[in-house]
């Protein structure tokens, strides 16, 4: 499923889950684990999802897209996200997550756009961790490859005591190279270098 809208109109589409012990879905019990569903509107009954251990910490995709709008809150110079860029597996046990920090934290040296974002990855099945990337990213493209430089990454596992805020915390001291990484870019995107110089280069 691939996704763009509002931060609203996103957070609407995703289902929320439960994590259930087997018997409550009329199955036997397992001391073991537990079975994930996703919660249907309208009485609908809720769909399985995943089996995960007693101790599976289970962190609504909706929590972690509200805590990284939170953290683009408190980086300098970012603009509020009004668009979320969303893949998910077809019953959201999976997502991804982009968010681009605004104009302000954006390069266009040829009038395509390096942009400063935020991915976050998420699970309710067990398959993946909390993940969270900061860095440059750029369009190259029109299939909708895009390719970019990390600044920063994450990974939170689902444990009971894991914190959510621990997914984004250490983004923060990234956010200090970022003016340096666009000025250094800028520069780059300044700079020719005569057309014999750049053969001689690609020939090796």
């Amino acid at each position: 499923l691939e996704l763009t809208g509002s931060p609203a109109e996103v957070l609407t589409t995703i289902p929320s889950f439960e994590k259930l012990p087997p018997e409550r879905l009329g199955l036997g019990a397992n001391n073991h684990a537990d079975v994930v569903v996703a919660l249907k509107a309208g009485g609908q009954p809720p769909v399985p999802v995943g089996l995960v251990s007693k101790t599976y910490n289970l962190v609504q995709h909706g929590e972690v897209i509200d805590r990284a709008l939170r953290w683009i809150k408190s980086v300098p110079g970012a603009t509020e996200p009004d668009r979320i860029e969303l893949s998910a597996t077809a019953n959201f046990e999976r997502i991804l997550a982009r968010f681009s920090l605004g104009e302000n934290l954006s390069i266009s040296p040829d009038g395509k756009p390096v942009v400063l974002q935020l991915l976050c990855r998420n699970s309710v099945d067990g398959s993946t961790a909390i993940r969270a990337r900061l860095g440059w990213f750029r369009l190259v493209c029109s299939n909708g490859m895009i390719v970019g430089v990390t600044l920063g990454k994450t990974r939170l596992t689902h444990k009971p005591d894991a914190e959510l805020d621990d997914a984004f915390a250490p983004l923060s001291e990234e956010v200090g190279i970022v003016a340096k990484d666009k000025e250094r870019i800028e520069k780059w995107a300044s700079t020719s270098a005569p057309l014999d110089l750049a053969r001689t280069w690609v020939a090796g």
